[in-house]
């Protein structure tokens, strides 16, 4: 299937999924219910009046797998891709300013040679100092030469502030959680009221 046809039903999707997620969640809250639907021009009286909510249901379920199949299809919503940039782009400041703290300025390792040589996984990376001989030579023979390796794993328990820091970021910033991830936390908002509705705060449902 095209790239630009699989968006084009993506976005009709969503906008259907938000449509009916909106109504299921409304009707949950207020405890409202359908007598009827129109149906190519045919009216259909329910007579049993749980039934369109059970209804709605079943099709939020569906529609929501249908959504994340498509995101997967697309290649994730990038929300992912965007903080591992921002972490990167961050860890050797991090790493810098780690060093710095623990050895002092004058450790003689400057902040550019930090080099990530690959990523293990999302959370975990493996960097290198990428120095001149004369700094090696330092690092290596000097009083520092057990506190520095050339060499080590950073992982999500040295860098979870840096994590935190970029979600936010991408999702105060970016449109990329309205327009990916909402969808979503509406649709499991709608099923949250649905299956207990007893956490629904009273108001909602208090008649005057």
């Amino acid at each position: 299937m095209e790239e630009n046809e699989t968006k084009a039903r993506f976005f009709k999707h969503r906008r259907n999924m938000l449509l009916l997620s909106g109504i299921f969640v409304f009707l949950t809250l207020s405890g409202g219910s359908l007598d009827s639907i129109n149906i190519l021009g045919t009216k259909l009286t329910f007579q049993n009046p749980e039934a369109p909510l059970n209804i709605i249901v079943i099709c939020m379920i569906y529609m929501l797998i249908k959504y994340i199949q498509f995101l997967s299809e697309m290649g994730g919503t990038g929300i992912k891709r965007s903080v591992k940039s921002i972490v990167e782009l961050n860890l050797r400041s991090f790493l810098k300013s780690r060093d710095d703290n623990r050895l002092g300025k004058d450790s003689g390792i400057p902040q550019h040679n930090y080099d990530i040589i690959s990523y293990i996984n999302y959370f975990t990376y493996t960097v290198k100092l990428n120095l001149d001989e004369e700094i090696v030579r330092k690092v290596t023979s000097g009083p520092n030469k057990n506190l520095i390796p050339l060499e080590r794993t950073v992982g999500f328990n040295d860098l979870w502030t840096v994590y935190l820091k970029a979600y936010l970021g991408v999702v105060c910033k970016t449109v990329w959680f309205a327009e990916y991830i909402l969808p979503i936390a509406l649709a499991i908002c709608g099923f949250v009221l649905y299956f207990f509705p007893d956490i629904v705060p009273q108001f909602f449902l208090s008649t005057p």
